[in-house]
């Protein structure tokens, strides 16, 4: 009987180690287990608040967006003004070279008709 008591309170204090180390995994799980939802849970607020971020941006640019419409629009109307007045300098300078060649051509021919002149006066004299 003596011996099967020492077996029996072996057998008990092998039972506490168990329980004991049993017990020590159960917590180092649960550590795990809570520091992987505190992961998630920081993980979620990041993404709402990037969600929110975003949302507070889109709804800025629907506030913006018609002023960058007129905007652009204010600006091609400018450029198209821009370029109307360069077409109408280009034509005004089209016009005075035109200009400058037909006098510079009646000269010529002004300078033709007075050798003509001179020529046609001499054969009578």
């Amino acid at each position: 009987m003596k011996k099967y008591n020492e077996e029996l309170k072996l057998a008990q204090e092998y039972e506490a180690q168990g329980q004991i180390a049993r017990t020590k995994i159960i917590e180092d799980l649960q550590s795990r287990v809570k520091l992987v939802q505190e992961q998630y849970e920081e993980s979620g607020k990041l993404k709402i608040d990037k969600f929110r971020e975003n949302e507070v941006y889109k709804s800025e640019m629907q506030r913006l967006e018609p002023h960058v419409a007129t905007a652009e629009a204010l600006l091609d109307a400018q450029l198209k003004k821009k370029e109307i007045e360069i077409s109408i300098e280009m034509t005004s300078l089209k016009q005075k070279i035109d200009m400058i060649e037909n006098y510079k051509s009646l000269g010529d021919e002004t300078k033709v008709k007075l050798e003509q002149s001179k020529i046609n006066a001499v054969k009578i004299e």
